[in-house]
C-alpha cells in the first residue's frame, strides 16, 4: 500500500542508512531559495515506487505543516539537506532546501546507524547552495529533534 502523506515509504536506496548516492532522478543541486514558478501539481504525483522519504501535505489553517522523518543522509558534494517545494493553487511557487547546524549533524552522524556511513566531504561552509536562510532551528524533543523553518512566498507573483 501507499504510506500516509509525509510518512517514510518504500525501501531506502542502497548505500546504507545515511542515504548513499541520491536515487536516479533525484533533484540535483540547483534549487535556491525563492526559486521558481515552474512545475505544477505533477510534483505531487509519484511516478514510480522507488521514491524514498517523499511526501506531500496540505497546510493547516495557520499555514503550518508537520512531517515526521529520520535525519537525512548526505551524498558527495552536498551538505546535509532536505528538498522542499511550496505549491499554491497547483502552481509551484517555491523550490528550496533546508539545512542543519553542523555541530548537530556531527552529533547525529557519530551515532549508529549513521556512523557506518563515513567520508562526508561537504559541509555548510563549503556547499555551493547553502544560505543562512535555509538553516532550520532545531531543538531536542524527547528522543529526537524538532526542526522549524518559515517559508515566505509571493503566491500571486506580483512582487508584494
Amino acid at each position: 500500500g501507499t504510506p500516509p502523506s509525509g510518512a517514510p515509504g518504500g525501501t531506502p536506496p542502497s548505500g546504507g542508512p545515511a542515504g548513499g548516492t541520491p536515487p536516479s532522478g533525484a533533484p540535483g543541486g540547483g534549487a535556491a531559495p525563492g526559486g521558481g514558478s515552474e512545475g505544477s501539481a505533477a510534483d505531487l504525483t509519484p511516478t514510480d515506487d522507488k521514491r524514498y522519504l517523499r511526501g506531500a501535505q496540505v497546510t493547516n489553517s495557520d499555514g503550518i505543516v508537520e512531517f515526521t522523518t529520520i535525519w537525512p543522509g548526505w551524498y558527495r558534494g552536498r551538505t546535509t539537506h532536505i528538498h522542499a517545494m511550496v505549491h499554491v493553487d497547483n502552481n509551484r511557487v517555491l523550490t528550496t532546501q533546508m539545512m542543519f547546524d553542523e555541530a548537530l549533524n556531527t552529533k547525529v552522524y557519530a551515532a549508529a546507524p549513521y556512523s557506518a556511513h563515513t567520508g562526508r566531504d561537504t559541509f555548510n561552509d563549503n556547499d555551493t547552495i547553502y544560505a543562512d536562510s535555509m538553516l532550520m532551528k532545531v531543538v531536542e524533543d524527547g528522543d529526537g529533534y524538532l526542526g522549524v523553518l518559515n517559508f515566505s512566498v509571493d503566491a500571486d507573483q506580483d512582487g508584494t
